[in-house]
This record gives C-alpha cells, sequence and structure tokens, in this order.
C-alpha cells in the first residue's frame, strides 16, 4: 500500500520549489511565520500560484540567525538583557574561568521575576569562544541524551554532558534529594515510564563509569537512592546509606566535572533539605575542579537553600561570586519598553502607568506588554507595531500587582484553556500530558489547548520522548491559575490527581508518596493522605533525610488526629511513624521533643488498647535516658526498662526482650553493677543467638545482636577482661560490616580503640580512629567523627607531643559541645589538666580537673577517675588533707566506675596518698596488687607511672635494689610504647640509684636529651619556664615525683 500527502499546503509547497533560484530554499508566508526567528530570510515580494486568487508573499532562507530568538511566544517580543550589563559579565567571566579550567560557584540572588533564569538562559545560548589547548566550548545538551565519553583511567559510560541543569519545586521541599535525583536521572538517562527493572539497569551503567573498586557499594547507594532493593538484600539505610551515597556523589562529581562544566540548580529555595546538605558536602571539591556552579534564588535567609550560600562564602570566599539581581531603574524599563513595543505613538500616560506598577520588575513589564496585545491595544501587521486606540489617555486597566496581572491574563483564555491551566496548576509546576488528559473532564479538548498556552506563552514543552512534558513559564502562572480554582472544586480535582498517579505511575508509589499525600490531603481523604505521608516519612528516613522525614511523620500524626482510628484501621501505619519520629527527634538533639513523642505513643497504645505501642516507647525512651543524652535519668530509664521486659515476656517477643535487657545492661554499664550489665547483656545476646535464624524476626535480631556485641565490649574491658572483650568487638565489627551499618561499625572501631589504648598499641588506635573518623566522615557524622578524640589526645600527652596534645583537646571540646557529647567534653579537659600537671603548671591544671568533675557529676565512672587526678594535682602542691579527701570520695564510688583509668587512678595515688602520710607499707602493699592486676590484664599505658611511684616507695623502705629494678621495667615499657612524657624522671631516678659514676652520667645526659625535647614541644615561654623550673629540681623533689609538679604557678 502507497501513502500521498495531498491538498493545498503540498501545492503550496511544490510552486515554491518550481520557482526558487537554483541552490536556493524558498518558502511561503506561513512557513516564515514559524522559522523566522531562527533563520534571516529576504522578502522576495508576492509570487503568482495556480488557484489562488492573490499572489503569494515568499522569501528566500539565507541562514541560520546568530542569535536566534524563540519558536513558542510572540514572535520577536523577547528583549535583549536591558539593564543587566554588569550582572551578565559577571556572569560570562565566570563561566569563562570554568572553560579555562577554574571551578566557582555563583549565586543569582533576587526577587520573583527580576530576571534570574534570563540570566541563566543567556549563559546557555551564549557560548563562549573555544580556548586554544582547552575543551573547544561548553557543549550544552540536553540532559536525558545519552552519549558516552571514553576517559583515561575511567570506564566509558553514559557521557555527561557539559551543561546540567535542574531546579528545585515548592511541592518537593519535602522530598529527600529530590534535586539530586534529578541530576542522576538525567547521569543515567533515566526517562519517566521506565520500570524498577530499567531504573536499575540504568543505574548499574551508570556505577560502572566510576572507580572499580566502589562500583558495587556505588550500586548499592544509587538504588537506594530510588527505593529500589537488590538480590544481595534491601536498600540501604539511614546514616549507613547517607554515608555511602555522600562518597557516591563526590565521585560522580569529578566526573562530570572531567571536562569545564555548568550546573545549573535554579530556584533552590525550595531545594530539600537533603540535597541542600549534599551540595554543601560537595562544595569544597569546587576549588579543584573545573566545574560552574550556578544557584539561583530568592534572598529567603530561612530556606534550606540560603545555607548553600553561606557555608560557600565560609569555606570557600575566594570562589564565590553573589550577584544580586536587583529591580531595573527607571530608564531601564523605559528600554525595555521600547524593546518590546517598538512603537513611536505610545502615549505617555500607558507608559507612566506601566512604569508606576512594574517597579523595575522585567517580567511584569513583559506581562503587560503581552496584555496590550491579547486586549488589541497594539497591534503588529506587515512587521510593524501600531497603537491601535483613539484615546492618548484610554482607560486600560493596568493591574498594580504581577500577581493580578497573570491572573488578568488567565482570565482573557477562553473557558477550556482556562480549565485545561488550571487542572495543570492542580498537578504542579511540571506535568505529563498523560496525567492531564487523566484527570480532564470529558470534552475537553486537552491536546488542543496545551497547544493554545504554549502559544500564549504560559506553558513550555519540555519533553516529548518517552512521554510529554510540559512546565508553567513561571511559578507565578502556576500559583495564579491555582488561585483562580474555586474551593469547592479543589477536592474533587485533587483527588482525580491523586488517583491518576496511582493508576499511571503504579511502580513509583514511593517517589510519589509525599506528592500523593498532599493531593489525598488536599481532597480531603485523610485515611489515604495518612498512608502516604507515613511512606513518605519511611523513604525519608530510609535515606537519613530527617527534616523531611519528620515533616512527613508530623503531617500524618496531625491528620490521624482528626480520624478514629480503630475505625480507620491506622494503628499498623502509626506504629512504625510514632517509632520514626521519636528517632528522627532524637538525630535532631531535640530529646524533649523524643521523650513527648514517646509519651504520646505510650498514651495512644493504652487509648487504643495496643501493648505494642507501649513496649515500643518504652524501650526507646529507656534508651535515651540510659545513654549519655540531656535526658538521662538511670533511675527512669531503668523503670522504663523493667516494664518494657515484663510486657515483652508476656507477650512473646523475643526482639522487644533482647531490647530491654540490652537497656537495662546500659544503665549498669554507665554507672552501676559490672556484673548486672554483663549479665543482662549476655542474657539479651543469648536470646539473639537462639533467635538469629528464625525467618520472620531473624534480620531485626541480628540487628540487636551487633548492638550488643558492641555494647558488651564496654563492661568486659572496663571490669578487666579484656581478652574477652576484644572477642566480642572482632565478631561485632564483622557482623556490623556484613550488615554494611556504617555508624555503629564506627562506634565498634572507638571501641576497640580505648581497649588497644589500654594495651598500649597506640598504632592500633591510630588505624582504628582513623578508619572511625573516616567512616564518620562520609556519611556526615560528626558525633562519630568525634568519637574518642580523648584517646589522640592522651597518646600525644604520653609520647609528650605537647603542643599537638593542647591542639587536639581544644578540637575535640569545640567538637563535643557542637554534637552535646559531654563525655568528649570533660575527658579533654581532665587529659588537658593532667597535661598541665606534668609540666608544673597545677593551678591551670586543677582549673581544668575542677571543669570536669562539674561536668561529670552525672557519669560516676569518669567522675572517679577526674577525682584521682585532682587529688593527685594537689598532693603536687602539698595540700594533703584536700587530697584525702577527694580520694574518699572517689574510693565511695569506685564499685560503680569500672573505666579502667578510674580503676588505674584511683588506687595509685591511693598510693601516693600513703607515701605523702608516711605510710609506706600501705603504699608498697597497694602499688603491688595494682601492677598485679595490670599484668594480669595485660595492660601497659601508665605501668611505667605505677613503676616510678613504686620505686620511691621501695626506696623509702631501703630496698635499692629493687627500686633500680622498678625504674628499669617501668623504663622499657615507656620505651616500648614510646612514652616520653615520664622518661627522664626514669632515666633520673635511674641515675641517681646507679654505682657506676659513668653509667650514672650517661644516664643524666640522657635525661637532659630528653628534657630539651620536650621543652621543644612546649608552645609558649611561660610552660618552658615552669617545665624548666622542674625538670632542674633535684630528683628527691622532681624527678621522684611520679606525675605532678611541686612548683606554684608563676
Amino acid at each position: 500500500m502507497e501513502y500521498t500527502a495531498m491538498g493545498d499546503a503540498i501545492n503550496l509547497a511544490a510552486r515554491m520549489e518550481q520557482t526558487a533560484q537554483p541552490g536556493t530554499v524558498q518558502i511561503a508566508e506561513e512557513t516564515w511565520r514559524q522559522v523566522a526567528p531562527l533563520f534571516d530570510c529576504e522578502a522576495l515580494g508576492g509570487i503568482e500560484v495556480k488557484g489562488k486568487a492573490e499572489p503569494v508573499r515568499a522569501w528566500r532562507v539565507l541562514g541560520r540567525k546568530s542569535d536566534p530568538g524563540r519558536l513558542r511566544g510572540i514572535e520577536g517580543l523577547e528583549a535583549p538583557l536591558i539593564g543587566r550589563e554588569s550582572e551578565w559579565q559577571t556572569l560570562r567571566e565566570a563561566a569563562e574561568k570554568a572553560r579555562r579550567g577554574v571551578g566557582g560557584i555563583v549565586f543569582l540572588v533576587g526577587e520573583a521575576g527580576l530576571g534570574k533564569s534570563r540570566l541563566i538562559r543567556e549563559l546557555r545560548m551564549r557560548r563562549p569562544e573555544p580556548v586554544e589547548g582547552v575543551n573547544s566550548e561548553l557543549r550544552i545538551v540536553n540532559g536525558d541524551t545519552p552519549s558516552s565519553i571514553p576517559h583515561s583511567g575511567v570506564p566509558s559510560g553514559p557521557r555527561i554532558p557539559h551543561w546540567l541543569e535542574t531546579a528545585a519545586f515548592s511541592y518537593e521541599t519535602a522530598q529527600p534529594y529530590a534535586l539530586f535525583q534529578r541530576l542522576v536521572r538525567q547521569a543515567a538517562h533515566i526517562l519517566p515510564g521506565d520500570g524498577v527493572e530499567a531504573i536499575g539497569a540504568k543505574l548499574n551503567r551508570l556505577a560502572e563509569s566510576l572507580p572499580e573498586e566502589s562500583q558495587i557499594q556505588s550500586e548499592r547507594a544509587l538504588h537506594s537512592l530510588f527505593g529500589l532493593g537488590r538480590e544481595d538484600g534491601p536498600p540501604l539505610e539511614g546514616e549507613t546509606f547517607r554515608g555511602l551515597l555522600f562518597v557516591v556523589a563526590e565521585q560522580l562529581w569529578r566526573q562530570w566535572a572531567r571536562d569545564p562544566l555548568v550546573l545549573v540548580c535554579d530556584d533552590i529555595h525550595w531545594i530539600d533539605p537533603a540535597s541542600a546538605a549534599l551540595l554543601q558536602h560537595l562544595l569544597p571539591f569546587i576549588d579543584a575542579l573545573p566545574l560552574l556552579l550556578v544557584c539561583a534564588t530568592r534572598p529567603d535567609e530561612g530556606a534550606p537553600g540560603w545555607a548553600l550560600l553561606t557555608t560557600a562564602l565560609e569555606k570557600l570566599p575566594h570562589c564565590v561570586v553573589r550577584i544580586d539581581v536587583r529591580p531595573l531603574s527607571s530608564d531601564d524599563s523605559n528600554r525595555l519598553i521600547d524593546s518590546l513595543l517598538a512603537i513611536d505613538n505610545l502615549p505617555a500616560p500607558v507608559r507612566q502607568r506601566i512604569l508606576d506598577n512594574a517597579d523595575g520588575n522585567p517580567f511584569f513589564v513583559e506581562e503587560v506588554v503581552r496584555t496590550l496585545l491579547e486586549t488589541g491595544a497594539v497591534a503588529r501587521r506587515e512587521g510593524q507595531v501600531f497603537w491601535c486606540l483613539e484615546d492618548d489617555d484610554p482607560d486600560i486597566h493596568i493591574p498594580v500587582s504581577l500577581q493580578a496581572l497573570i491572573t488578568a491574563r488567565i482570565d482573557r483564555l477562553d473557558e477550556e484553556a482556562r480549565r485545561t491551566l488550571q487542572l495543570a496548576a492542580l498537578i504542579g509546576r511540571s506535568f505529563y500530558l498523560r496525567v492531564l488528559q487523566a484527570i480532564a473532564e470529558s470534552g475537553l479538548h486537552v491536546d488542543q489547548q496545551v497547544t493554545v498556552l504554549q502559544r500564549a506563552d504560559l506553558i513550555r514543552e519540555i519533553a516529548r520522548i518517552p512521554e510529554r512534558e510540559y512546565n508553567f513559564r513561571h511559578m507565578l502562572t502556576q500559583e495564579a491559575a491555582y488561585r483562580t480554582i474555586l474551593r469547592k472544586e479543589r477536592r474533587a480535582f485533587h483527588r482525580r490527581v491523586a488517583q491518576a498517579i496511582e493508576t499511571l505511575f503504579p511502580d513509583q508509589l514511593t517517589e510519589q508518596a509525599a506528592t500523593l499525600a498532599w493531593h489525598f490531603a488536599e481532597a480531603g481523604e485523610s485515611t489515604r493522605a495518612v498512608y502516604y505521608y507515613a511512606l513518605a516519612g519511611h523513604a525519608a528516613f530510609r535515606l537519613y533525610a530527617i527534616r523531611e522525614a519528620l515533616t512527613h511523620y508530623n503531617r500524618a500524626v496531625e491528620l490521624a488526629a482528626t480520624l478514629d482510628l480503630a475505625a480507620a484501621g491506622l494503628a499498623d501505619d502509626l506504629l512504625p511513624v510514632y517509632a520514626n519520629r521519636g528517632r528522627a527527634l532524637e538525630l535532631e538533639l531535640t530529646f524533649d521533643q523524643a521523650v513527648a513523642n514517646y509519651a504520646e505513643m505510650v498514651a495512644l497504645g493504652e487509648r487504643l488498647d495496643d501493648p505494642r505501642f507501649c513496649l515500643a516507647g518504652w524501650l526507646a525512651e529507656a534508651t535515651i535516658r540510659a545513654t549519655f543524652t540531656p535526658v538521662r535519668d538511670s533511675a527512669a530509664a531503668e523503670r522504663l526498662a523493667q516494664h518494657a521486659l515484663a510486657l515483652a515476656r508476656k507477650q512473646d517477643d523475643p526482639l522487644s526482650e533482647a531490647r530491654a535487657l540490652w537497656n537495662l545492661s546500659l544503665v549498669d554499664s554507665f554507672g552501676g553493677s559490672a556484673h548486672k550489665a554483663l549479665t543482662y547483656g549476655e542474657e539479651g545476646l543469648a536470646i539473639c543467638v537462639h533467635y538469629e535464624d528464625d525467618p520472620e524476626i531473624g534480620p531485626a535480631i541480628r540487628e540487636m545482636k551487633a548492638v550488643l556485641l558492641n555494647d558488651l565490649y564496654r563492661p568486659y574491658l572496663f571490669s578487666g577482661q579484656i581478652q574477652r572483650a576484644l572477642a566480642l568487638n572482632e565478631a561485632a565489627q564483622a557482623l556490623l560490616r556484613e550488615q554494611g551499618n556504617l555508624p555503629l561499625l564506627a562506634s565498634a572501631l572507638i571501641h576497640v580503640a580505648v581497649g588497644y589504648f589500654e594495651l598500649g598499641r597506640f598504632a592500633e588506635v591510630r588505624a582504628a580512629l582513623a578508619e572511625a573518623e573516616r567512616i564518620s566522615r562520609s556519611i556526615g557524622n560528626l558525633g562519630g567523627e568525634v568519637g574518642a578524640g580523648f584517646i589522640l589526645t592522651f597518646i600525644l600527652i604520653e609520647e609528650g607531643r605537647t603542643q599537638e596534645a593542647l591542639t587536639a583537646a581544644e578540637r575535640y571540646i569545640a567538637l563535643g559541645r557542637q554534637v552535646g557529647q559531654e563525655g568528649e567534653i570533660v575527658l579533654n579537659q581532665a587529659g588537658r589538666g593532667w597535661l598541665l600537671s606534668n609540666l608544673g603548671q597545677t593551678e591551670r591544671a586543677l582549673a581544668e580537673l575542677e571543669e570536669a568533675l562539674e561536668g561529670s557529676a552525672d557519669i560516676p565512672f569518669l567522675n572517679t577517675h577526674f577525682l584521682a587526678l585532682a587529688a593527685h594535682v594537689q598532693l603536687a602542691q602539698g595540700e594533703i588533707a584536700q587530697a584525702a579527701d577527694r580520694l574518699a570520695v572517689a574510693e565511695e564510688q569506685l564499685d560503680q566506675a569500672f573505666w579502667f583509668l578510674s580503676l588505674l587512678f584511683v588506687p595509685l595515688v591511693s598510693a601516693e596518698l600513703a607515701l605523702a602520710q608516711g605510710r609506706i607499707d600501705d603504699a608498697i602493699a597497694g602499688l603491688e596488687a595494682l601492677l598485679a592486676r595490670l599484668t594480669a590484664n595485660g595492660s601497659q599505658v601508665y605501668v611505667y607511672d605505677v613503676h616510678l611511684l613504686y620505686a620511691q616507695a621501695l626506696l623509702q623502705a631501703g630496698r635499692k635494689e629493687e627500686a633500680a629494678a622498678s625504674l628499669r621495667t617501668g623504663l622499657a615499657v615507656a620505651d616500648e610504647l614510646g612514652a616520653r612524657r615520664v622518661r627522664w624522671r626514669l632515666l633520673r631516678s635511674l641515675a641517681e640509684l646507679s654505682g657506676n659514676a659513668e653509667e650514672a652520667e650517661r644516664l643524666r645526659a640522657e635525661a637532659q636529651a630528653e628534657i630539651d625535647w620536650l621543652l621543644a614541644e612546649l608552645p609558649t615561654e611561660e610552660l618552658r619556664a615552669l617545665f624548666a623550673r622542674l625538670s632542674a629540681m633535684p630528683s628527691g623533689q622532681a624527678a621522684s615525683l611520679p606525675m605532678a609538679a611541686a612548683l606554684p604557678d608563676a
């Protein structure tokens, strides 16, 4: 079968061909009107055509326009940039620098309609000239165009365009990673109609373009971003997901900017907080990449996107350019009117009303001109513009606001076009034609009306493949169209939109959950809205988008409060909503609100007679009451955990039973009985081992098992059972790595670092803490980054690296305050006090320790350690009675203080006190018992201090040879650990006991070399003077003092 095209258009085209000069293209008037914005044409006048009564006007096509216009809208209406010469020059220079390999960040800041998007469009259309030796141009292509670029060292894959553009939308502010996900869609060529399998395959191909060693993890992170599971497990969640996503984002960032790249993020005042946090994390990389990041925003300092500007100015001030897009001046507004209306007889009163109402807003001016054209006040004929009204001061209404002006334009549309625009506005800033067709009333010719709206330049087509997609030319247009819908009609229309999305996109309901929740809420269908708000909240929570999760959860709870929950059958939906909302509040460090949430949860369980709510609420609150949070209350934690334990056993719920036992173990781990902590923990661990292969609860039980293994390490370590502690930690790390639980893995590494410190394995401490810090940074967990920084401070002190130790202490105290980690703060304060006491600055040392004691008043195991250190300093100052009082308190607390430093320093300083009081035998007995225990545990750190004091006690007892042997043992341990803080004391004491003059001189020389080295490490003259005085004292006064200096501060 053959097809033939016939008709008037074909006959006219044939006549144009026949009359054209050889080698030229000739077109008729209608074609000329369609292509005139894009091509330069020469008018040829009229041509006789058979069947036509009048000659047909013809044009010869000469070539492409150097500055092409638009096909949509009113031809010739868009004016050149006016009044933006400075802004354009700044933006162009930034793009030129990026093309030459220098990255930068430009923020376009201005109110709606002032021209931020116009500047971006201008940048896209005007490409800089090629530069020799540099990629010849910033290739600008649509983000959904796939291609591939082979790149040295990087597997070929989807080519990333050199112009990437995205925007934030007001209805996506609570959809986590919406903006970043859109960029990934462009990079992976994911189309709107793609199903789960197609999306997964495209994400895999994108991951294959990243470094080989990270491809598996990259696939997991990208799949989780889109809510997709994999054969090797469900989507990643929480901090683990966030950490891996940040790593993948860094790699994509570098890949996208392999060649000069312009990345545009428009309307970031609507950016979702998760994307904002990710972009903030990526900002520092711009300094090393040929990447220009252009962000357009309204001047809203409370919006999430504003933090991008403040962060960029703080971290990369040399890379940031802020362009404030301000209203046009009166002269520039006049020039704009002249450029849009090239008319000689525009009445002055009309011009003045335009200027007065526009107030320098170019979008307003353009819309007024459109109004004049649409109302017939101005007309275009034969390329000329005419004022069509006789009156020079006509009664033409020019609205006083932009919204009113747009609304007036909408009101002038015919009924079908206006209704189509209203339905589109209900869907959002952008919309698919299929959805619009699905919600339209019968008889509404949607396709035709969409064309009408395009010609009016109210909407614009942005995609045809795989399906037609449009967006509103301006957000203000969408908002105005939405407001014109009668309130009584909105509910029905919102219901239609929600049902259409459910029908058309059944595989993307999680991704569309926030949108569906809003539509159902606006439709008055609260039960469905609660379901989708819960679904959106869970999706955000899994992605560690905490603020977005809270937004959805709070809305779900608010709507649920208006319903009969039993009748609505929402209990199963609300249980995880309350549980996750509480955890999200904890992660936001709003613990009082978290406690209120759990109390509300328990009350709801009692009202519904649903024990699951009570059980979950008690357990969650018990955890934050048992640990070091601002709401810590050990008695309340124990009471809540006991309630939960009884209920869990009554309900035959092994998972909750194990959680209750874990909570009880925590209560005793932080200031109770070591025996009880271990008993509860081991009982919980046994339950986990028994049920870990259960098909229903096995995965959750294994997570609980990892938690118990990690936390049982502490009471075992601090009660002296180091090998058992290390075995548990090894098992915990293996399980956590298998589960991909990065936050808890960082915690386990911090735990084991404490054990390694006690054993004197400083290199392994540093390796464990480095990995913990690397993991924590990758997932943006500042609390984990703080980790156990005090151990690094303590190691630096032992190594004699005073300046580094003081700097580390200052850093970790600041970080601890930032994230509310009181333990980290007080331990570093105590470390600083310990260091200063060793340098002879006892008054400042005691002040630091007093602060640490105040901050640790509710942390018995740390408080006991600090009491011993403070008593030790007071002994150095000669305040024996005061030291004895402090030690008495420390000894009373010792049975609740199974912290290895408390268990070491309390008996050590007690022996020091005994010597000061002349109780030599008591001192020797106490030190021998301490050394025996330390030896049995394998402890090494501070053992040299014990040997130094033991040698002094032995010497006073007349046991000189044993004293020398103790000193040699202490020196050997100090040398093995690289502990130079106390080495000079050991050497000087050995010199005094040596019966060989030559050996004694050698030992003194070696001791002096150590003193000189330590002096060089001191950061201030004051400290150097104090330490010089201390080290110059006779050995009986200084060298034999094990830890502190007996000097008053200068």
